[in-house]
């Protein structure tokens, strides 16, 4: 793949996948994290149930969020869950369990070797950084950015959890535009993101610039749009 030259003021940068390489498949870090809820909750029934019973919930939450482009924050997998398993929350603290959480996919995260060299550029460049990304926890997004010393680089953290809209809706954008008062269009602005189903349709749907991101080999790409680059990593990117 050849270099791109990239002239836009904002730049939107999605996290998982892009940035952040996540080392372990989906359902390897959840169940080690409710496991890990388990035993600080230590409820009064079997081990297996209470594990299974929240992980099908998460995965049926999931698949509601990517089929109608919404998401649900942590809170509500934890009151959904709860309420299933007829455990009470009085006395618990949400924000101890989501700690507890998340902290396995926090383990198994990573940055690739790339991306510290393009944000230090990108703000010598006095770019805008937007980190966007779909994640139903405001607090492991805030956790990876601090584990990898990068918080500093991004001038706007916009995040689906906060808001209930996930990419590809448009109104995901819409939403980031008006909360900070940004006029983004074809010419300011580019999108980069190894999803073509999330992070290149909302682009798209925008109406701005995209770059698909691909970290890992893959068989040909079939893009229903196809978007105006694709790189394999951050070295690629030339900033004017």
């Amino acid at each position: 793949m050849s270099n791109i030259f990239i002239n836009e003021k904002y730049l939107l940068l999605d996290l998982g996948g892009t940035i952040i390489d996540i080392k372990e498949e989906f359902e390897v870090y959840t169940k080690n994290g409710i496991e890990k809820l388990y035993y600080k909750v230590n409820p009064n029934i079997r081990k297996n149930y209470f594990c299974d019973t929240m992980l099908e919930i998460r995965n049926r939450i999931r698949y509601l969020a990517k089929s109608r482009d919404i998401e649900f924050d942590f809170r509500y997998f934890i009151d959904y869950s709860f309420k299933k398993l007829k455990i009470r929350t009085d006395n618990i603290s949400i924000r101890e369990l989501e700690n507890l959480y998340v902290k396995e996919e926090l383990k198994i995260s990573d940055i690739f070797p790339d991306v510290i060299d393009f944000l230090k550029n990108a703000k010598k460049k006095k770019k805008i950084l937007i980190a966007t990304t779909n994640n139903f926890s405001s607090l492991l997004v805030n956790m990876l950015l601090e584990k990898f010393y990068i918080k500093k680089y991004f001038n706007y953290i916009f995040i689906s959890g906060d808001i209930g809209l996930r990419k590809p809706n448009v109104n995901f954008l819409n939403e980031l535009s008006t909360k900070y008062k940004l006029s983004l269009n074809y010419t300011n602005t580019i999108i980069f993101g190894d999803s073509v189903n999330d992070d290149i349709k909302c682009g798209i749907r925008k109406k701005i610039k995209t770059c698909h991101v691909i970290r890992k080999k893959r068989d040909e790409i079939l893009y229903v749009e196809k978007p105006n680059y694709c790189i394999n990593n951050f070295n690629k990117v030339c900033l004017v």
